[in-house]
C-alpha cells in the first residue's frame, strides 16, 4: 500500500491530475488542460458585442469557460481591450431580497455598478480621463466611482484617485439616477467605460445556483436573474454584453415561463461527447506528466483491457466532474493496493471503481441531456398509448407485460435515477426475480432497441452504472 502522492510519483506524475475540480481553484493551470468546447467557441464575439447564454448541468465546466473567456478578453490583441466585469457573487442581493418572487431590476443595476467600479480599480491597464471629455461626463465618472465604491479596498481607492476618477468628495448636487430607466442607466455605464478608454464592457454572470436560497431550487435561481435576462433593453445595450454561464435547469425554468427570448439572445447548451471527455482526460494526464502520459491505458498492468480510458469516459455519463471523480477514485484505489512490484492499473481495480460510482456526482443535474427543444418528449397516456411529442409509437400494443411494467415504473419515477435493485424489486414478480442483473440488462437493451431511433445514441433511456432512468419525458 502507498499513499496517493507516492503512487503518483512512482508511475510518472508530478501531482494529482484530478485534485482540482473547481475553476476558481485551478489558477493558471487551467490553461494547460482546458478543452475549448464548441459551445464556448460560439460565444466568442468578433466585432459586435452580443449577449449570450451558455448553459449546462452542474459539473459541466461552465465556470471554467467563464474564466477562460475572461482570459481571452485580457489577451485580446486589439487595442483598446474590453473591461471585464464579474457578476458572480449573489449574496449582496439575496441578503436583502427573498427569491421566492422575482427580484426587481433595481438591485441588479446597483450591484452591476459596484462591480464596474471594482473592475475599473483592478484593470491591468492604467487609463486616464482624456482631456477632451466634457466636464459633465467627467463629473459622471467621479460620481460613479464615489457612489458605487463600496467594494474597494484602500489601495484600490488610491489607484482610482491617482487616475483622477475618485474625488475626495462630491460637492455638486447628486445625480437623480433612480429617475432614469434601468436600461438607460446600463447604457450610461457602458458609455462611461468607453469614455475611459476601454473598447466596451463584458459582464460575466455565473454562480446563480451557489447561494443558500438557490442551491436546491431552480425556480429561485430563475427568480434571481429573470429581470436581468428577460429585459432585452438591458442586455441589448450598445458596447456592453452579458455572458451568462448558468445551469440548464434555470434556463428551462425561464423557457417554461416564456421569459427567455432565444430569438434575440444566443442560447447555447454544453453537451459533452465521449470524444470531448476523452480529450479532457488526455490533457489532464499530459499536464501533470510533462506530456509523457496521454492515456490511462499507458499505465495498465499487463493483460489489462486496452480501453481503460473509454470505460472511464462511458461511466462518467457525459459529466466532466464525474469523469474527474472517477479518475481520482481509480488512482486512489491503485495506491491502496500498490506495492513496489505492483503499481499499475488492473482490470479488477477499474471494475471496482466503475461499479461504485458516486451517485451524488451522477445525479440528474449532473447528466448532460440533449437540448429538449430537439427531442420530442416521451409521454405515456392514461389509456397506455406511448407518444413521442405528437407522434404515436405504433408498437406500443406489442410490448410484453414485463416490458410494459418496466416502462411504466420508469415513467412514474422519471424525475430521478432508479437503482437496478429497486427496478428488479418492483418490475419482476416475486417468484420470478432474476438471480443477477443479466435479465435486467437484457430487458433494458430490448426496450432501448424498441424506443430509440438510434440505440447507440439513446435519447430516452439513460444508463448510469447501477442506475437507470427515462429522460426527455413530459413533466
Amino acid at each position: 500500500m502507498m499513499n496517493l502522492q507516492e503512487w503518483l510519483a512512482h508511475v510518472g506524475f508530478l501531482g494529482n491530475p484530478f485534485a482540482l475540480k473547481q475553476a476558481d481553484d485551478e489558477g493558471e493551470q487551467l490553461n494547460e488542460y482546458f478543452v475549448a468546447h464548441p459551445s464556448y467557441n460560439a460565444i466568442i464575439d468578433s466585432t459586435v458585442y452580443r449577449s449570450s447564454i451558455l448553459h449546462a448541468p452542474r459539473g459541466s465546466g461552465k465556470s471554467s469557460m467563464r474564466r477562460m473567456f475572461e482570459q481571452h478578453c485580457r489577451r485580446d490583441a486589439a487595442d483598446p481591450r474590453p473591461l471585464v466585469v464579474r457578476l458572480t457573487d449573489w449574496m449582496p442581493i439575496t441578503a436583502h431580497y427573498r427569491v421566492t418572487t422575482i427580484i426587481p431590476p433595481e438591485p441588479h443595476f446597483h450591484e452591476l455598478a459596484r462591480r464596474v467600479v471594482l473592475a475599473l480599480a483592478q484593470a491591468e491597464r492604467v487609463l486616464q480621463i482624456d482631456a477632451h471629455i466634457s466636464p459633465d461626463l467627467h463629473g459622471q465618472i467621479a460620481w460613479l466611482c464615489l457612489t458605487y465604491g463600496d467594494y474597494l479596498i484602500p489601495a484600490e481607492r488610491r489607484r482610482l484617485a491617482g487616475h483622477g476618477w475618485l474625488p475626495q468628495s462630491f460637492d455638486d448636487q447628486p445625480y437623480a439616477i433612480d429617475r432614469i430607466p434601468i436600461s438607460r442607466r446600463v447604457q450610461l455605464l457602458a458609455d462611461l467605460v468607453v469614455a475611459l478608454g476601454f473598447r466596451g464592457c463584458y459582464v460575466l454572470v455565473d454562480g446563480v445556483d451557489e447561494v443558500l436560497d438557490t442551491a436546491a431550487d431552480w425556480a429561485a435561481g430563475a427568480n434571481l436573474i429573470e429581470a436581468l435576462l428577460a429585459n432585452l433593453a438591458i442586455i441589448e445595450a450598445d458596447q456592453i454584453a452579458f455572458k451568462f454561464f448558468i445551469p440548464s435547469e434555470v434556463v428551462h425554468e425561464l423557457q417554461g415561463r416564456g421569459r427567455l427570448r432565444d430569438d434575440r439572445i444566443q442560447v447555447l447548451a454544453v453537451r459533452w461527447s465521449d470524444d470531448l471527455l476523452r480529450e479532457l482526460l488526455s490533457r489532464r494526464l499530459q499536464a501533470f506528466s510533462n506530456g509523457l502520459i496521454t492515456r490511462l491505458a499507458q499505465r495498465n498492468a499487463s493483460g489489462n483491457v486496452e480501453d481503460t480510458d473509454s470505460q472511464i469516459v462511458r461511466a462518467a455519463g457525459g459529466s466532466p466532474r464525474a469523469l474527474l471523480n472517477l479518475c481520482e477514485a481509480l488512482f486512489q484505489t491503485c495506491a491502496d493496493h500498490a506495492d513496489e512490484r505492483n503499481t499499475l492499473i488492473t482490470l479488477a481495480q477499474l471494475s471496482e471503481v466503475i461499479a461504485a460510482v458516486d451517485l451524488p456526482q451522477l445525479a440528474p443535474a449532473e447528466i448532460v441531456p440533449a437540448d429538449p427543444a430537439e427531442v420530442p418528449p416521451l409521454c405515456i397516456m392514461p389509456d397506455g398509448e406511448i407518444r413521442f411529442g405528437t407522434r404515436l409509437f405504433e408498437g406500443w400494443r406489442q410490448l410484453t407485460p414485463l416490458q410494459r411494467r418496466f416502462l411504466d415504473y420508469l415513467f412514474a419515477n422519471r424525475h430521478r435515477l432508479c437503482s437496478h435493485k429497486e427496478v428488479i424489486d418492483h418490475v419482476w414478480a416475486v417468484a420470478k426475480k432474476p438471480a443477477d442483473e443479466d435479465s435486467l440488462r437484457k430487458l433494458v437493451d430490448r426496450l432501448t432497441h424498441l424506443l430509440e431511433s438510434d440505440p447507440k445514441r439513446p435519447q430516452y433511456v439513460q444508463k448510469v452504472p447501477g442506475y437507470i432512468r427515462l429522460i426527455h419525458t413530459v413533466d
